[in-house]
């Protein structure tokens, strides 16, 4: 688990977790759990004695959490306001195309999703010709790419976590 160094008002080092935080204010004192549900554990003291065992135990709810939820994302849930579509997240569209030698446009969707560690994965999703089109097509293409986006999303998520498990434990 990634540590940092940290100094507390009254002058006490301490190495602590990625997403624990320390509040030192007039009237709280203590370290906060930043991973799912914010939890506070406090200081009980004015003169910060108890410091290092609220660590102890903010420390300890961390890695349960770590080990019971799904990592933090960050990925976009809503679409953008600046979006021009009303396709959801990660799916744009339809684009033409005219492939070489041919004279007849196609069109596609483009789909796009995240990799762990690499840059993100764009897919496109045939929806039909020019001479072709018809709202089934375009219906059945885009809950394909729906489908392709969120199979991406799920296995995104799930190597998140298991990272970050990995991680934790090492």
């Amino acid at each position: 688990m990634k540590v940092r160094s940290l100094t507390t008002a009254f002058d006490e080092a301490f190495e602590v977790p990625k997403n624990i935080v320390r509040l030192d204010h007039k009237s709280t004192r203590g370290w906060q759990v930043r991973f799912g549900r914010w939890a506070f554990f406090a200081d009980h003291t004015n003169d910060g004695s108890g410091s290092e065992q609220a660590l102890q135990l903010a420390t300890a709810e961390l890695k349960r959490r770590m080990l019971k939820l799904p990592a933090a994302t960050g990925l976009r849930v809503d679409a953008s306001p600046h979006k021009s579509s009303d396709l959801p997240v990660g799916v744009s569209g339809p684009t033409e195309r005219t492939r070489q030698g041919r004279n007849t446009v196609q069109y596609y969707f483009q789909v796009t999703h995240p990799v762990i560690g690499g840059k993100s994965i764009n897919r496109s999703v045939y929806i039909a010709t020019e001479n072709t089109f018809t709202q089934e097509k375009y219906d059945a293409a885009l809950s394909k790419a729906i489908s392709m986006r969120e199979a991406g999303v799920r296995r995104f998520k799930l190597a998140a976590t298991k990272a970050m498990r990995a991680e934790f434990k090492g």
